[in-house]
């Protein structure tokens, strides 16, 4: 499914089947941002659990919601405990169910579209005891100014109207 819909995409004059997971996934991202009447993670349920030098970030997805994650700069596990969702990743796509658990590797961005609603754990080896320590080493925001170059090369100064009416 996932696939389908990016090879299908011609973007500013970019196939972007030509492009790499990672790049699909920032666009994803960039287009969720910008215009789509999507759902801030922040408004998303998101527990924490911190404990015995781990850390597990617990994400509710309600059914139907496409969202991108941060990159996870260290190696960690993703864990699927309810629900049915489709992940791409810069390691390819697949379809995660409640039960499964993925080994996730460094520096790793995910685009997933619940197909039901999910809940979605990371967990990260940490020795810090501090969520905001915690998270500022364990998620890191997307560079997504190529996508605006590459708009800015065709022409298109539109991303720059929605970004003042978003300010």
């Amino acid at each position: 499914m996932l696939a389908k819909y990016f090879d299908d995409l011609n973007i500013y004059g970019i196939e972007v089947s030509t492009l790499t997971n990672r790049q699909k996934i920032e666009l994803a991202e960039w287009g969720l941002l910008r215009h789509a009447n999507n759902i801030p993670v922040k408004d998303l349920r998101v527990r924490h659990f911190i404990h015995g030098g781990m850390y597990a970030r617990e994400l509710t997805i309600p059914k139907g919601v496409a969202l991108t994650g941060a990159i996870h700069p260290h190696a960690h596990l993703a864990i699927v405990t309810k629900g049915d969702i489709s992940v791409m990743s810069d390691y390819g796509i697949m379809r995660v169910k409640a039960g499964d658990i993925i080994p996730v590797g460094e520096n790793t961005k995910k685009f997933g579209i619940a197909h039901e609603e999910t809940v979605f754990i990371t967990v990260h080896a940490t020795n810090e005891t501090d969520l905001e320590t915690i998270e500022a080493a364990s998620l890191i925001d997307s560079n997504l100014s190529w996508i605006e170059q590459l708009m800015i090369m065709s022409g298109d100064t539109s991303w720059q109207e929605l970004q003042q009416q978003q300010q």
